[in-house]
């Protein structure tokens, strides 16, 4: 198996440079990378294993996460595909009430991992 890695380009208006330290993690399902988990510091940091066992154990959540709402899209796309009578037996929730459940996700998430952000969808 040979795993591809994901191509990162610095963007001049990312204000990356303005960092000392960085700790990243790769969001992987199987052997696909999702995406790239980033703790960026000011100051100079040195991580200790803990601080990488965090960052790793973050990265698979949000692997497991992304794998759910996968799932559940096509569990959804499979049902939009049935008969509009045999649908309605089976109805999901619209997509516009999963926003506050995101919303109170990410705010969960972001309290137990004591960092700081913008709440989702601001």
């Amino acid at each position: 198996m040979t795993l591809r890695r994901p191509a990162l380009r610095l963007r001049p208006e990312s204000g990356i440079e303005q960092f000392k330290s960085i700790l990243a993690a790769p969001i992987m399902d199987e052997d696909q990378c999702l995406g790239v988990i980033f703790v960026l510091s000011a100051t100079v940091w040195i991580a200790t294993s803990s601080d990488i066992t965090l960052l790793t154990t973050t990265a698979n959540q949000i692997s497991g996460v992304i794998k759910n709402a996968r799932m559940f899209q096509n569990i959804q796309d499979r049902l939009s595909a049935l008969e509009p009578s045999t649908r309605s037996a089976w109805r999901l929730p619209p997509r516009s009430t999963s926003r506050p459940l995101l919303s109170l996700i990410a705010k969960n998430s972001t309290h137990s991992l004591r960092a700081q952000g913008a709440p989702y969808g601001s």
